[in-house]
């Protein structure tokens, strides 16, 4: 399968608030790129954006508890576990789903650097 060019998942800033200076990041890649260490790279590349060029103090991600698989991603850009919020988001079958919640600030961010 030829996959060069064609796009193989999204990144994105979901929120942004300029006042708490805050961005949450959000994500997707399609199944046959999993596990290649990709979105962790470019989530940490958005990361480091968000810090140095834009001047958030915080960046987030949350994920629903159904797939793990974000959380590492968040736990690979250096996020912390923040807690998980319960039936927190129903979905378009009415189903609803557990979010967790990862973050990192400036001062962790930093010290990396």
């Amino acid at each position: 399968m030829e996959y060069e060019g064609a796009p193989i998942g999204n990144i994105s800033v979901v929120r942004l608030n300029e006042r708490s200076e805050y961005a949450e990041l959000g994500y997707c890649m399609g199944y046959a790129f999993w596990n290649k260490g990709l979105m962790p790279e470019a989530a940490k590349a958005v990361i480091d954006y968000l810090f140095a060029e834009i001047g958030v103090n915080r960046v987030g991600i949350s994920h629903a508890v159904k797939n793990p698989a974000s959380g590492r991603v968040a736990q690979k850009c250096g996020l912390t576990f923040e807690g998980t919020k319960r039936e927190y988001f129903k979905t378009s079958t009415g189903e609803f789903l557990d979010i967790s919640y990862y973050g990192i600030i400036r001062s962790e961010w930093e010290k990396t650097k």
